[in-house]
């Protein structure tokens, strides 16, 4: 007896699910055959950029907020240093928020030949700026 109630494949899967990080039954990447377009799994290859990417915006916020706060540095700017006047936990979110949705956008649009670059590229820049933020903290205090 069919137990099933409709066709699963009419409706696609939500991509904000835990399990559409990883794999489902299909192993590997589509056939030549099939169009391409938005996956409801990825690749668990993708979570580390992704999450090096969000902890180090997470450090590059509080550090900046720290170097205000000693005098030490400036916000360039100017959209964020007005945010750290009026609240330095606004600036903290939307600064935070701003970097999620930017790479939620680069996440879904993974299988892009140049995006998959421009995480490691934006993991690159935020290692960099982490390593600045730490010189300062190590030469300036």
């Amino acid at each position: 007896m069919e137990q099933r109630i409709g066709d699963r494949r009419k409706q696609p899967t939500n991509p904000f699910r835990w399990s559409s990080l990883f794999y489902g039954r299909r192993k590997g990447h589509r056939r030549a055959g099939d169009p391409r377009g938005y996956l409801d799994q990825y690749n668990p290859r993708l979570l580390f950029p992704v999450l090096f990417i969000m902890l180090l915006c997470s450090f590059d916020a509080g550090a900046t907020l720290l170097h205000i706060n000693k005098n030490v540095a400036t916000e360039a700017n100017p959209l964020m240093a007005y945010l750290i006047e009026i609240s330095p936990m606004k600036f903290f979110m939307i600064k935070y928020f701003a970097t999620f949705l930017g790479v939620l956008i680069l996440m879904t649009h993974h299988w892009l030949p140049r995006v998959r670059s421009a995480l490691w590229g934006i993991v690159v820049c935020y290692v960099i700026i982490g390593l600045f933020h730490a010189f300062i903290i190590n030469n300036r205090w």
